[in-house]
């Protein structure tokens, strides 16, 4: 996007009760300039994509070159006043920044008794939710304008202050430290993990050897134990021991229940906490906890339409992700229509791929379900949905595609299709060995001469997947598992 697009982005995120909201605020400004404002912001609310040159001539006034762009600005302003009224009433963070404007505001009235009254509301709210800097500021504010008014507020004040300082340095000192080493380990992580560099060891053994001087016990303060372990989680990705990282999201899960302020935080997100124990969970097939945790998640409350649609992406992904491993393939068609719909309420705040997995698992859910219509639907939109598919969605749903036709009785394509999947794989370099037993079993059971026969070729067909899928049952090649599932309704 262009900047002179922000504002046109602003708008077509605000919510219907964001909408009445400024439409309430403009009103109170009887002037031309308002009036302007909410005209423009009608024109470009109407606009299914952004067209300056056709906002400009919507607006239809003389001077529009000049006037535009000053209006933009005044309506970008009108819009923000009610986005900050929201988040200030919805994140801790925000409160406390509020309260102390009011902090200033009460000071330059000469209101005293009410501004010493909001500071220590402001330094009770950051000492909860640890926000050290704020403390600092509100700590430093609230020891000037004592001594102001009393020079002999006495030694025990200061020391009372200076105590209180020191310990907000030291609690700070700790967070920032472990802050650091974890995004430091994350950019390694995401960079440079798949080569294995020389650089990536010695910085990951740095690190390590740095964490293992704590104890999670000895660590103050739910920020730096937040820091903490969830370096200790990547650690454990990095060394692909599951467990450990199981281990440790559980901890960030259980940090959340000890610290129950902190759930409506932004930073660090009790929704990611539930997310990353959810996929260290999956990670060793342990789905006992899922039920649990989803509820959890489906609880969070959202203050924005970015949190829902983050809140919905999560949720369902993986509540579908638990149905497939439960093989309750029935339950995912129960819940197609509210994931449609809210693909559609959501569309400008989803990640491509994640629709496009959601697409991918509601197709091989109507298979297994033997509705082949809707299966054949599903993989179309996967193919259809006019972006660059992900590999692994792409060869999921080929496949599927090929057991679709085989199943409805088109040999013919079924052939066709298999030789052009196998022949874009290998101009790609990747491996078709899942795709030529595939076809090759598929073409033995259309030539089979009786259904003895075709039995016992499509439970050698089973037995040869299955030897495939342990070669590496952790990471089996991409739709080995849903093939499985296929072969054993055939061989029951």
């Amino acid at each position: 996007m262009r900047p002179s697009d922000n504002l046109f982005l602003l708008i077509k995120s605000l919510t219907k009760s964001e909408k009445r909201e400024f439409k309430l605020l403009a009103q109170r400004y009887k002037n031309s300039t308002t009036r302007l404002a909410i005209r423009l912001y009608e024109i470009i609310d109407k606009l299914p994509e952004f067209d300056e040159t056709k906002i400009i001539q919507k607006l239809n006034i003389s001077n529009a070159a000049t006037v535009y762009p000053p209006m933009k600005v005044y309506l970008h302003r009108l819009i923000m006043r009610i986005l900050r009224n929201g988040v200030s009433e919805s994140s801790t963070h925000m409160i406390i920044i509020q309260l102390i404007q009011d902090i200033y505001i009460y000071e330059e009235r000469g209101m005293n008794s009410l501004m010493l009254k909001t500071i220590k509301k402001a330094i009770t709210l950051a000492s909860d939710m640890e926000e050290h800097h704020l403390m600092a500021m509100l700590i430093e504010l609230d020891c000037r304008i004592k001594l102001d008014q009393n020079i002999n507020i006495g030694k025990e004040f200061l020391f009372d202050t200076e105590h209180l300082e020191n310990k907000i340095f030291k609690a700070q000192k700790t967070e920032m430290r472990f802050r650091h080493l974890f995004y430091r380990l994350w950019l390694h992580y995401k960079l440079y993990r798949k080569s294995k560099s020389k650089n990536f060891i010695e910085q990951v053994s740095l690190i390590r050897n740095e964490i293992s001087a704590y104890d999670l016990d000895e660590i103050e303060g739910f920020k730096a134990q937040w820091y903490f372990l969830r370096i200790n989680s990547v650690l454990a990705n990095i060394e692909d021991d599951k467990s450990a990282g199981l281990r440790y999201c559980k901890h960030m899960v259980n940090l959340f229940d000890h610290h129950p302020g902190h759930k409506n935080d932004n930073f660090p997100s009790y929704r990611s906490a539930l997310v990353n124990f959810l996929v260290a969970s999956h990670r060793l097939r342990q789905y006992e906890d899922f039920p649990a945790t989803l509820k959890r998640l489906s609880e969070i409350e959202c203050n924005s339409e970015r949190e829902k649609a983050l809140l919905f992406s999560d949720s369902t992904f993986y509540e579908i992700l638990y149905l497939m491993n439960s093989k309750q393939f029935d339950k995912i068609i129960q819940i197609i229509s509210n994931v449609e719909a809210n693909i559609i309420r959501y569309k400008q705040l989803l990640p491509e791929s994640r629709v496009l997995t959601f697409y991918n698992n509601i197709a091989i859910a109507c298979f297994l379900c033997l509705d082949y219509e809707n299966a054949h639907k599903y993989v179309n939109k996967v193919f259809n949905y006019g972006t660059e598919l992900r590999t692994d969605i792409l060869r999921s749903a080929a496949l599927l595609e090929l057991l679709i036709h085989f199943e409805i009785g088109n040999p013919t394509i079924v052939i066709y299709k298999s030789r052009n999947l196998i022949r874009e794989l290998k101009s790609r370099n990747e491996t078709t060995k899942l795709e030529q037993l595939t076809s090759k079993y598929l073409k033995r059971i259309r030539g089979s001469a009786n259904r003895r026969d075709t039995n016992r070729i499509f439970q050698e067909f089973q037995e040869t997947i299955e030897l495939l899928h342990a070669v590496n049952p952790n990471n089996p090649p991409v739709f080995c598992d849903e093939l499985i599932l296929w072969l054993q309704s055939k061989n029951k």
